[in-house]
């Protein structure tokens, strides 16, 4: 995820073709750890250039009111502007460096396999939804964005998300 410069602002710089991989990567670890995706794509020619992921168990059903007020744990796979050479992560001291590697990239790599992790293990599965917008350095103001996603949540499978985890460590 780290190595991808999926840049989104500014947005005559918007590096899309990064934006879409970063997601793809995302889409398709979910896919193959047995996760259940619902997707917002991107189609540029209707004015949605970001796609938007969402990602449960596989036991959770989007439209079972049992799973109604679900837990969000929101992130993102954009990031801002940087020098190219931080798109090329390294460990040092046991740190990882790397674009996105704080905000918020390293997060949603452990929602993902903490998911994947539990999706594995036998039992009933807590009502969490991990949140991935392309589009959040920019501010969520694009189609597909955050409010998107809640509202295609709320007016099609009649799923709120009331409590919302974000572990992004900006120190903002």
């Amino acid at each position: 995820l780290c190595e991808q410069s999926g840049i989104s602002v500014p947005p005559q710089k918007a590096r899309f073709e990064a934006i879409h991989e970063t997601y793809r990567i995302a889409l398709e670890y979910a896919r193959a750890a047995g996760l259940r995706v619902l997707e917002l794509p991107a189609d540029p020619d209707t004015g949605k250039p970001y796609p938007f992921l969402m990602v449960t168990f596989q036991e959770n059903d989007w439209d079972d009111h049992a799973f109604n007020q679900a837990v969000g744990l929101v992130g993102h796979l954009d990031v801002v502007g940087a020098e190219e050479e931080q798109f090329h992560p390294s460990i040092n001291d046991g740190h990882l460096y790397a674009r996105g590697a704080t905000d918020m990239k390293t997060v949603v790599a452990t929602y993902l396999a903490w998911m994947a992790d539990q999706q594995r293990t036998p039992g009933p599965k807590p009502p969490f939804v991990i949140m991935l917008s392309c589009c959040e350095e920019n501010g969520s103001d694009q189609p597909n964005s955050m409010l998107s996603a809640l509202t295609t949540l709320r007016e099609t499978h009649g799923l709120e998300i009331r409590t919302a985890v974000v572990g992004e460590r900006t120190g903002e």
